[in-house]
Order: structure tokens, then C-alpha cells, then sequence
């Protein structure tokens, strides 16, 4: 799974963003996608312009195969950050096309 947080954080830090990102990733990694929910939507309500809460309900819905939930995170999450379109937010589209169309990779490859 590709989970830009890593290198976004330096990016695009706020005071409180490492926790959560941090929080988030270990969460994922850990196949807690329901728990990440919980903390994203927490987050989004303190920092609604910050494209991190997005991206994680993306994720956490791609893991728990909710693909039309994750395509509708993952185009919030452009729009607050438009920057993170061709290496972030465009491999998972494609892969969650590819997995309704009923083909299967994970995004990074081809």
C-alpha cells in the first residue's frame, strides 16, 4: 500500500499532523482500517481544509474493499491538495477501477 504520508509530512506539516498521520499509518499497517476511520473523521472535524483526513478514509476504505467510498475520499482529498494527483491520488484510482472493472493489481504496479 502506498501511503504518502511519510514524505508529505515534511511537505505539508501542521502542529498536529505528524501524530495523526503517524497514528493513522500504524493503524493501516496493522489492518485497523475501522479504527483509522474513527481518526480521520475526528480529524476532519478539527482541520476540515487538511487533505490528510481525506486521504486516510481513502485508505481505509480501499482496505476494507469500500472502493466507491475510497474513489470519493481520494477526489476530496485532490481538491485540498491537488499536488498529490499524479503520484498519490491517480495510482489508487486506477486500481480501484481495475478492481470494479473486476481486474486486480495494487496501485504502484502495472
Amino acid at each position: 500500500m502506498i501511503v504518502p504520508s511519510a514524505y508529505l509530512a515534511t511537505i505539508y506539516h501542521m502542529h498536529d499532523e505528524g501524530d495523526f498521520s503517524e497514528k493513522a499509518d500504524y493503524l493501516l499497517n496493522k489492518d485497523k482500517p475501522l479504527e483509522v476511520i474513527a481518526l480521520a473523521e475526528s480529524h476532519i472535524k478539527k482541520q476540515p481544509q487538511d487533505a490528510y483526513g481525506p486521504w486516510y478514509l481513502a485508505m481505509s476504505h480501499y482496505q476494507l474493499g469500500n472502493f466507491q467510498d475510497a474513489l470519493q475520499w481520494l477526489d476530496r482529498a485532490q481538491e485540498l491538495a491537488p499536488t498529490w494527483e499524479k503520484d498519490y491520488i491517480e495510482p489508487y484510482r486506477a486500481a480501484i477501477e481495475k478492481k470494479l472493472s473486476g481486474k486486480s493489481s495494487p496501485p504502484g504496479t502495472k
